[in-house]
């Protein structure tokens, strides 16, 4: 399918997360690192657009499932240099556990 990278995560606050958080990235440490630096996950856009749809979604489609804020639209475009230009994400809901989802980029 051609994707280079992954992520596996709760969606919660990471930069003071629950111990039992799941976060296992293969995502580069400079966008990560900038990411928490400027508190992106908070305004993630492929979050936002995960909790619309159970199903899995390519990121191109995500300006049709959400309103995207400037900021929203400002946090795709940052991480366009660091390889995370197109995806698909899964959303994960299950009963008892935190809100997530997989991504492939």
């Amino acid at each position: 399918m051609g994707f280079e990278q992954f992520a596996l995560v709760d969606h919660v606050d990471l930069i003071g997360p629950p111990h039992d958080t799941m976060v296992i990235t293969s995502y580069p440490e400079g966008w990560i690192e900038r990411s928490l630096l400027r508190n992106y996950y908070v305004d993630d856009p492929v979050h936002a657009a995960s909790t619309k749809t159970v199903t899995a979604f390519l990121w191109s489609v995500i300006p049709a499932m959400i309103r995207m804020t400037k900021r929203q639209r400002h946090i795709l475009e940052e991480a366009k240099p660091f390889g995370l230009r197109e995806g698909l994400t899964i959303p994960v809901q299950a009963a008892g556990e935190y809100r997530g989802s997989c991504s492939f980029a």
